[in-house]
């Protein structure tokens, strides 16, 4: 996995890789030998990769315009990323106001996502 995403976002160049995340080539040869990596640290750093796909290594490594229903997803994508950006930087805990309007926000994409699937489409509500 970790090879694809080099060859995707730095031509397969990992000094350029390690360098375009903030981590040292020596650091990014770790990962290699040890069969592992920051997946939190590419998620936030690589725009466009599926986090489902880095933590379990299913489905597409990209997430575009081709893979999601509609522009609410792809809101919804980019709002992940940032949460766990925040979640990275301590700024975010779960009695934070940004976590509660989160999950509000998650529990409204869920639903409509929901009818979407219910309503041929989505054709009824503009999707």
């Amino acid at each position: 996995m970790l090879e694809m995403v080099i060859n995707h976002y730095s031509d397969g160049n990992k000094a350029k890789f390690a360098s375009f995340i903030g981590i040292s080539p020596q650091a990014l040869s770790m990962w290699f030998t040890r069969n592992s990596f920051d997946a939190e640290l590419i998620f936030n750093k690589c725009e466009g990769i599926s986090g489902d796909w880095l933590l379990s290594g299913e489905g597409e490594m990209l997430v575009n315009s081709r893979f999601v229903n509609n522009e609410l997803e792809l809101e919804n994508i980019k709002l992940k990323q940032e949460i766990t950006r925040l979640k990275s930087s301590k700024l975010l805990t779960k009695d934070s106001r940004i976590y509660n309007v989160w999950m509000k926000f998650m529990e409204i994409t869920s639903e409509m996502q929901e009818l979407y699937k219910e309503e041929k489409g989505g054709a009824k509500y503009g999707f």
